[in-house]
């Protein structure tokens, strides 16, 4: 996709309007610094005027959806799961992707469990349209404390839930753990649900 068509499909969406402004010029160890769009986009989300943490595409994505689908690194995920205006934390696309179920997908252990640890977090039993929950991907990332913050949540029943999908094939998170040997993530959910 280019930068055009990106635009467009993104940021159309949320809302966001160019500024003709200028350049700012950089200097030399700015442009040296590989770590320069991270830090700025840190930066950006912890900035007291930021407001626009909880805006939503059309797909119903937030912002930490979108970082999480593009692959940028945990700490910009995690400034904005941590973000104190931040309230879109049980947002779900249309494909049924909570920001757990993403988190977990990506192998992003800290942001799994700022989540978690969120009193207004709601969706631990949340599935993909393919039936897959957080815990299905944390097993497949081989995630085991994030595996058992999820197993070990009050509300939590689909700990012996099958997923159809291309990626898990009826599996069970623990069938998933033991298919993908993942031995850490197969011996929580094994203490939590019993052996298959």
């Amino acid at each position: 996709m280019c930068l055009n068509e990106m635009h467009e499909s993104c940021m159309s969406c949320m809302q966001v309007s160019c500024s003709k402004a200028p350049l700012p010029a950089l200097r030399e160890e700015d442009v040296a610094n590989s770590y320069a769009l991270l830090e700025a986009g840190v930066l950006q989300v912890q900035h007291p005027n930021f407001r626009h943490v909880n805006q939503k595409t059309k797909e119903g994505r937030t912002a930490l959806h979108l970082v999480m689908l593009k692959k940028l690194p945990e700490d910009l995920c995690l400034a904005i799961a941590k973000h104190k205006d931040f309230n879109e934390v049980n947002a779900v696309d249309t494909f049924g992707y909570t920001q757990l179920i993403l988190a977990a997908s990506k192998g992003m252990s800290q942001v799994c469990k700022a989540i978690l640890d969120r009193d207004d977090f709601v969706g631990i039993n949340a599935q993909d349209k393919w039936g897959a929950t957080a815990l299905h991907w944390a097993a497949d990332q081989d995630l085991a404390e994030v595996c058992e913050k999820i197993l070990s949540h009050p509300e939590f029943v689909e700990g012996n839930r099958r997923a159809w999908s291309f990626a898990f094939e009826d599996k069970t998170a623990l069938d998933v753990a033991l298919n993908r040997n993942c031995k850490a993530a197969a011996e929580v959910i094994r203490k939590h649900v019993g052996p298959r």
